[in-house]
């Protein structure tokens, strides 16, 4: 696993870090653990890299996440991930 980012907003933590398929040398796919001290809880979510059945797991367990939460939670791993997007494709752009 390696660290990607970490997030503190209100009473939310997300701590996004990369699953890494060490026999491949890829990603397989990111672990979010969330906490909220509103509720006490911890969660582990994973979001699936090229993995239609288990994008159905990762759905169902969003789905019962409340407003609030789910709101903090798009807004900063839209952020991040749009990040790491323009990063990658900045690169491209620079090598053409």
């Amino acid at each position: 696993m390696e660290d990607i980012k970490f997030v503190t907003h209100g009473n939310y933590t997300f701590d996004f870090k990369a699953l890494v398929r060490s026999s491949k040398k890829e990603v397989a796919g990111i672990l979010v653990i969330t906490k909220s001290k509103i509720l006490g809880r911890t969660y582990y979510t994973c979001i699936p890299i090229n993995n239609t059945e288990l994008d159905k797991n990762y759905w169902a367990d969003l789905r019962y996440w409340d407003r609030d939460l789910i709101g903090t939670y798009c807004f900063y791993s839209s952020g991040l991930f749009a990040n790491i997007f323009s990063e990658k494709f900045n690169n491209k752009i620079v090598k053409k």
